[in-house]
């Protein structure tokens, strides 16, 4: 992903969508992205694997999707939110994204 300032600014993808999971594109544009861990309520018993655990699988299943995956109304073989499958609509792979 590259990005772009100024009134028509935003990112771009330089790869085909379908080769950039939505784990890539959380980790070039956000603080925290998918490659890192959340803010969970902490805790130092039973329930802090399960939050590791939980974290293991956010990452997983944004990296086992892709851009063309959410444009086609696809994630992970099930029919995406027809609210995401709009919002993507009409992206091509040098589309801006936001």
């Amino acid at each position: 992903v590259i990005s772009s300032r100024g009134p028509g600014g935003g990112y771009r993808l330089q790869r085909p969508a379908g080769s950039v999971s939505i784990g890539e594109v959380f980790q070039a544009v956000e603080e925290t992205g998918a490659g890192q861990d959340r803010d969970w309520p902490k805790s130092n018993g039973t329930t802090s694997g399960l939050w590791s655990a939980l974290d293991d699988h956010i990452r997983n299943f944004l990296g086992g999707v892709t851009v063309a995956d959410v444009m086609a109304g696809r994630v992970n073989g099930h029919a995406a939110n027809d609210s995401v499958a709009a919002m993507a609509n009409g992206l091509s792979g040098q589309a801006k994204l936001a």
